[in-house]
């Protein structure tokens, strides 16, 4: 339960701490005194986006602290606490800080905590239950929340199957045109029976015969000279033996001229040997002209590298990549076949899982019909009928459901979508027979009613308090009220007042005694202190049962001393 709300520079509050006390709370005071102002911090402490807006003006920063008495509650990281302190400061330089039990979180993670604190209904939630998108959320509260669970996992399970599945299946034709270009490329790559290192050899052997004339001139030539030369040597290795013997010195001189000789004659020998081989083929230049024309022809097109290198390694490389390619796409297409038959197994599990969610929904809806039906009789709607109309709709994570709440407020009229026919009256008790049933299994967190008495009055107004008072019992109610019958149900009175002076305006909220409850109610009913209106207050005041305010305040107390 909030045991208080610590409020400074906030809106027009310059600082006060308000007190709440367990059972049924009641906010009053005139149109315009600042009522929302309540309801605006209480929502910044469950995680709404702050603004600077809210900072009272001339002030730098405000500051907001929310205190719960959280004993036997299993809430994420905080089970062993007793009391939980929410706090939210703003300020203007836009560096806002979030605390929960003085460490310091994210907007996240505050509102994943204090969505088990507080529950706030109002006129957002009326356009809420008014719209048909909402509905299934809505029965879904009081369904098996583990049957959910598995139809979310299943689909989960669906939904990547089939979007794999969709996406191949989207690509099968782009695949195809896909496998045929590269099957072209293969074929053309394949037929030219690459082998390493050919283009080099062959660019090679080209330059000799395009060079042949200049070549075998040149060998001609050297090879005249040598035989003049080597004829020269033989003489001179001849002389030089003849006087070895007669001098150490020329015998070494005639060993090299030995040497000398025989390596030259190796070296003609070699070069006549060339000469004889040197053949010009020009069917052979043609031939290397076609398959240099042929490879470079497939450079151009299939190789981004154009450098003077061999290509042909390259060309290889290629087609070996083609071959890769084409190996994937068949791989796309067996892991087609595979995954239709997965989606298949996948859906049947889906909609068996839906299938039960479905039903589990309609006997629920069916029990929930006439729940609603008993709450909104008992809110002075004796004739009203409420039905729950299922259609089926698309595969999603929260079944196959579509459902739209239907009513009939008057005897005779068929049931139609609440849009349609309920008034604004009508509605917040069709909102609060829905809570006042979700009330009854659900006791995780404080309820806020925010003028949930829009368009009421009378005896209707009665069994609205009635309707709250109940749910009081169970939970911590904080209503903000118009309406005396409702106020005068409350254990725990507190009256918003707003005061002026030339340069400032402030609001205040303070608790009320039995006495300054009995002149609020009577203001509530005639606007203006009457004999008659006091004698009223006083009755309403009677008729609660709830009573206790100073005890309720002393306990509100007391777990503020323990925070």
């Amino acid at each position: 339960m909030l045991i208080s709300l610590y409020l400074e520079n906030y809106a027009l509050i310059s600082q006060q701490t308000i007190e709440f006390a367990e059972g049924f709370n009641v906010i009053t005071g005139e149109t315009g005194a600042g009522k929302s102002i309540i309801v605006n911090a209480l929502a910044l402490i469950m995680g709404e986006r702050a603004s600077a807006d809210f900072i009272k003006a001339g002030k730098q920063r405000a500051i907001l602290e929310a205190v719960f008495d959280i004993k036997g509650r299993r809430i994420d990281g905080y089970a062993s606490d007793e009391v939980l302190i929410i706090t939210r400061e703003i300020s203007l330089n836009g560096r806002n800080l979030i605390k929960i039990n003085h460490r310091a979180v994210t907007q996240v993670e505050l509102k994943k905590v204090s969505r088990y604190l507080i529950d706030i209904h109002g006129q957002h939630q009326h356009q809420i239950l008014i719209d048909p998108e909402n509905h299934l959320e809505i029965l879904d509260l009081f369904t098996e929340s583990k049957l959910r669970a598995a139809a979310r996992e299943v689909f989960g399970q669906y939904h990547a199957v089939k979007k794999e599945y969709d996406l191949l299946l989207q690509n099968r034709d782009l695949r195809q045109e896909e496998k045929d270009f590269l099957n072209f490329q293969l074929a053309e790559l394949e037929s030219a029976n690459l082998q390493a290192g050919e283009y080099t050899e062959l660019k090679a052997e080209k330059n000799r015969l395009d060079s042949f004339t200049e070549i075998a001139e040149a060998v001609r030539g050297v090879a005249e000279k040598i035989s003049g030369l080597k004829d020269g040597l033989r003489y001179n290795k001849s002389k030089l033996a003849q006087v070895a013997g007669k001098e150490t010195a020329l015998q070494n001189l005639a060993d090299k001229a030995e040497t000398l000789s025989l390596d030259f004659e190796d070296f003609h020998d070699s070069l006549a040997d060339y000469e004889n081989h040197l053949e010009f083929s020009p069917q052979r230049l043609d031939e290397l002209n076609e398959r240099l024309d042929l490879l470079n022809k497939l450079k151009r097109k299939h190789l981004k590298q154009l450098e003077e290198e061999d290509i042909t390694a390259l060309l290889i490389k290629k087609r070996d990549q083609l071959k890769t390619l084409l190996s994937g796409l068949e791989d796309a297409d067996d892991r087609l076949a595979k995954l239709e038959k997965d989606l298949a197994a996948a859906e049947k599990v889906y909609l068996q899982v839906a299938g039960e969610l479905s039903r589990h929904r309609q006997k629920t809806a069916a029990e929930l019909e006439q729940k609603i039906i008993g709450a909104l009789q008992a809110l002075r709607m004796p004739r009203a009928q409420f039905k729950i109309d299922f259609t089926a709709g698309h595969y999603t994570a929260d079944g196959l459901d579509t459902v739209e709440f239907l009513i009939s407020a008057n005897a005779g009229e068929p049931v139609k979508p609440l849009a349609r026919i309920a008034s604004g009256g009508e509605i917040s008790r069709v909102m609060l027979a829905i809570r006042k049933i979700l009330a009854e299994q659900d006791q995780s967190s404080s309820m806020i009613f925010d003028e949930i008495d829009a368009g009421i009055g009378g005896e209707t107004a009665l069994a609205i308090a009635d309707a709250i008072h109940s749910i009081a019992r169970k939970h911590q109610v904080i209503c903000i009220t118009h309406l005396a019958q409702i106020a005068a149900r409350a254990d725990y009175h507190l009256r918003v007042e707003k005061s002026a002076t030339a340069d400032t305006t402030t609001v205040a909220v303070t608790p009320l005694d039995k006495t300054a409850r009995e002149l609020e109610i009577a203001r509530m009913l005639s606007g203006k202190m009457t004999e008659s209106a006091a004698a009223h207050a006083q009755e309403l005041l009677e008729q609660d049962t709830g009573g206790g305010q100073p005890g309720a305040a002393a306990h509100a107390q007391e777990l503020l001393e323990q925070a």
